[in-house]
Formats: C-alpha cells, structure tokens, sequence
C-alpha cells in the first residue's frame, strides 16, 4: 500500500516516515507538505502538518488519520496546548479520522491529562507529540485494516482556534508565548484574561 504523509519539519517527522516504511504491507511512503492525489494512495496520515486538505484529495483514499497534540473535541486548530493551558482545561493527544472542518472528524483514540505548574510550554509539547506518535503507531494496524472504532466528536462549546488567534491575542498582551514559559506564568494569563472579559 502506498501511504501519503502530510507533515511539517522536525526529527520526529523523519522518524514517522521512516517508522510507516517498515510497517508489514506498506510499499511505499511519500512525504511532503502538500495535499496532492496520487494513483494507488490508500492511506493518509497527518502529523504536524498546518493546513487544511481538500476534501477530493480526503475522498481519494481508503482512511485519513491525523495526529493532533490536542484533546478533542475541546482542543481543536492551531496551537491547542496552548489553549488548553490558558483556559486551565486538560491537555491531551488524538488521533482522528479527517474530515472537511478543522479537527472535527470521528475520535480514534484521545487521552488527556493537567500538566504541573513547574512544566514549560515546550515540555508539554514534547510529551503530547510522543503520546499522539504512541497512540498512532499501537493502532495502525487497525487503521490501515481499516478495522479501528471511531466516536464521533458531536459539538463542541469550544472555539477552533487559528494562527491569527494566537497572534492577536500577543498583541493584546503585548508579549509572545514561547516554549520556555510555564504553565503557572500561563495559568496567570488565563485567569487574568478571564477576570477581564
């Protein structure tokens, strides 16, 4: 079979290309950072990747799964960690069948957890894109035998949150989250800002 990669860049990406390679069945492993449609593709797996696919492309294979760093279907679009941390919600990782909207298609697996305070920004980041890795790879079995059980995701009183959401609300601030900020100078934030709204 041959399996599509829609990814960003990072060792962790390379390690996820060369981990499909090696998987029983699978012939053939195109990486790349755009949605294309390629004769024989069944699979599509998403990792780390920031745009939405088509729908044609969604529709030409047999599954679609992408690895979010957030815990659906609170966390959904950019940046969830983030999110989650600032509204004082769990963090988490899913792995979800992909759908037209953003983040919005059936569950296949989810976990979460609440980060301690003394944990930064990037740390939680590293942990969750490990989980979503590790919860991918013990179900792709099932997901290329497309025998994985899904729960659709229903509503969500949550907001998908985008790039641009993350930036204006820097400049609202006047800062710039970065990795090496905690979870408590976050929480801080987010009760400030809800204190103000």
């Amino acid at each position: 079979m041959r399996v599509l990669l829609l990814t960003g860049v990072g060792d962790d990406c390379v390690a996820l290309e060369s981990w499909l390679r090696h998987q029983p069945g699978v012939a053939d492993v195109i990486a790349t950072t755009r949605p294309v449609i390629l004769p024989r593709t069944e699979h599509i797996v998403s990792y780390r990747y920031r745009h939405i696919v088509p729908t044609e492309v969604l529709e030409s294979v047999k599954s679609a799964t992408n690895i979010h760093t957030g815990l659906l279907p609170f966390s959904r679009g950019a940046d969830p960690h983030l999110w989650a941390v600032l509204e004082g919600r769990q963090v988490g990782a899913s792995i979800h069948k992909m759908a037209a909207g953003i983040d919005t298609g059936d569950i296949l697996w989810a976990s979460g957890f609440y980060p301690e305070t003394w944990q930064t920004l990037g740390g939680v980041k590293a942990i969750l894109r490990a989980m979503g890795l590790d919860m991918f790879k013990s179900r792709w079995p099932k997901i290329a035998a497309g025998t994985a059980r899904a729960v659709p995701q229903g509503p969500s009183n949550f907001p998908t949150m985008r790039t641009s959401d993350r930036a204006t609300l820097e400049t609202r601030l006047g800062l710039q989250f970065h990795d090496e900020m905690t979870v408590e100078e976050l929480q801080k934030i987010g009760a400030w800002l809800r204190h103000e709204n």
